[in-house]
C-alpha cells in the first residue's frame, strides 16, 4: 500500500479512460474516479483501525504458471503461449511440487492454476493439486478446455474451487477459432458443459477484438444458458503477443465504449442471474492495487516471481531463491517500491501500455530492487 497520497498524486487524476463505470461486487456501478476515492478511503480507515496490515507477512495466495506450453495460440494472448517460448528453460515437476509444498506451509490459502495450457501438465497438474489440496487451498483454474474431458473432470472436482474458468472468444465457431489460433470452439462449449455438470463453478473468460464485438451480447447469453455464474469480458489488453498483432485486433475509442455500454446492459438485464464482470482498464486496475497491501506472488514456468501479470518486473526467481526470503526483501512491500509508483503514474490509459517500457511479456521483465520503507 502506498505510504501516502502525494507518492501518487495521478492516482485519480490525469488518466485517460473509455469507461468511466466500475461495477461493484454487488453489480452496482460507480464513477471510476469516485469509486477509487472511495476505495482509498475505505482502505486507509481500515489501516488505521488495525483491520487490515500494511504488510502480510507471508503470501496469502499464488498463480502458478505450469508450462510456457499451450495448444492454442491466441493472438492476444499475455504471455506469447504456444510460441517460441514453448522451448524455454522451464522448472521440472519436482521443481513444482517444492514450491507446492513451500506455498502450502507458508499458509496460502488460494492458488490459481494457470499456463499455457496447464492439463498439459498431464498427471503432473494432479500431483501438484494434491499437495496444495492437502493444506487446504481453494483453486482457479484458468484452462482454454481442449483437454477436459469426463475422466478429467471427475478427477478435477473433488478440489475446492474459487471457480473453474473456460476461455470461450466468440458465441460461434468462426469468432472463437480466429481469436484461439485453431480450430477449438466445440471443445471449449463441451468442457464448460461439463464443468457445470460437475457441479463447480463455471466463470467464462471472453476477450473483445474487433472481429468479436458485434456478437458481445450473444456471447453473454450464451454464457447464461451454458450454466455459468460469471463471465468477465472486456476489450483485450496491450501484453505479450497482443502488442504484436495490436494492428489487427484494436478497438477504436467508440468501439471500447460499445463494450462496455453492452456489458452493463447486460449485466443489469442478468443481475442475481449471471455476473457480468467487467474488466477495469488497466490505468484503474494498477491504481487500485496502489491502495491494497500486496498478498500474491505469480510464479512463472522458468521460476522467475512476479506480483500481478500487468506488471513487467520481477522479483526474484524460486531455483535461486528462498520464497519467504522474496517476500521478505521485496514481494511484501512491493506497490510501495518508488519504481512500481512511477511505473504505474506513467500508466494513464490502455494504449500506454504499448509504448512505456519495458512493455508486458514482450520486454524482458525489469527486476526491481529492494528498497527501505519510511515507517
Amino acid at each position: 500500500m502506498i505510504d501516502s497520497l502525494d507518492l501518487t498524486k495521478t492516482i485519480f487524476d490525469e488518466i485517460n479512460i473509455s469507461n468511466d463505470l466500475v461495477m461493484d461486487f454487488d453489480g452496482s456501478a460507480y464513477s471510476a474516479r469516485d469509486y477509487m476515492k472511495k476505495y482509498y478511503n475505505g482502505m486507509r480507515r481500515q489501516f488505521e483501525r488495525g483491520v487490515l496490515p500494511k504488510a502480510y507477512e507471508h503470501p496469502t495466495g499464488a498463480q502458478l504458471e505450469l508450462t510456457y506450453r499451450c495448444n492454442q495460440k491466441c493472438r492476444h494472448c499475455y504471455n506469447q503461449s504456444g510460441g517460441d517460448n514453448s522451448n524455454n528453460p522451464s522448472l521440472s515437476l519436482e521443481d513444482w511440487k517444492r514450491i507446492a509444498h513451500e506455498l502450502g506451509e507458508l499458509g496460502i490459502f488460494q492458488c490459481v492454476i494457470s499456463g499455457g495450457e496447464p492439463t498439459l501438465m498431464g498427471e503432473g497438474l494432479f500431483e501438484i493439486m494434491d499437495i496444495l489440496h492437502s493444506y487446504n487451498v481453494k483453486f482457479i483454474i484458468i484452462t482454454n478446455g481442449m483437454l477436459i474431458d469426463k475422466e478429467k473432470i471427475n478427477r478435477l472436482k473433488k478440489y475446492k474451487y474459487s471457480w473453474f474458468q473456460v476461455s470461450i472468444d466468440g458465441s460461434r465457431p468462426e469468432l472463437h477459432d480466429y481469436v484461439r489460433g485453431v480450430e477449438s470452439w466445440e471443445k471449449a462449449v463441451n468442457a464448460a458443459n461439463l464443468v457445470v455438470e460437475a457441479g463447480l463453478p463455471l466463470v467464462i473468460a471472453h476477450a473483445v477484438v474487433k472481429k468479436n464485438l458485434d456478437y458481445l451480447e450473444e456471447m453473454i447469453d450464451m454464457a447464461y444458458l451454458l450454466g455459468a455464474v460469471k463471465i468477465t469480458t472486456g476489450p483485450f489488453s496491450y501484453m505479450g503477443r497482443a502488442v504484436l498483432n495490436s494492428d489487427e485486433l484494436e478497438l477504436t475509442e467508440d468501439e471500447k465504449k460499445k463494450v462496455y455500454e453492452i456489458s452493463n446492459k447486460k449485466a443489469a438485464e442478468y443481475k442475481g442471474r449471471l455476473q457480468v464482470g467487467i474488466s477495469s482498464e488497466e490505468a484503474i486496475s494498477l491504481r487500485m492495487k496502489l491502495i491494497e497491501p500486496n498478498g500474491v506472488m505469480l510464479i512463472r514456468p522458468n521460476g522467475d516471481v512476479k506480483f500481478d501479470c500487468v506488471a513487467p518486473f520481477k522479483i526474484g526467481n524460486v531455483l535461486t531463491e528462498d520464497i519467504q526470503d522474496i517476500w521478505d526483501k521485496v514481494g511484501k512491500n512491493v506497490w510501495s517500491n518508488p519504481r512500481m509508483v512511477e511505473y504505474v503514474n506513467s500508466i494513464k490509459s490502455s494504449r500506454d501500455l504499448l509504448t512505456v517500457k519495458p512493455r508486458i511479456n514482450v520486454d524482458e521483465d525489469e527486476l526491481l530492487k529492494p528498497f527501505e520503507r519510511s515507517l
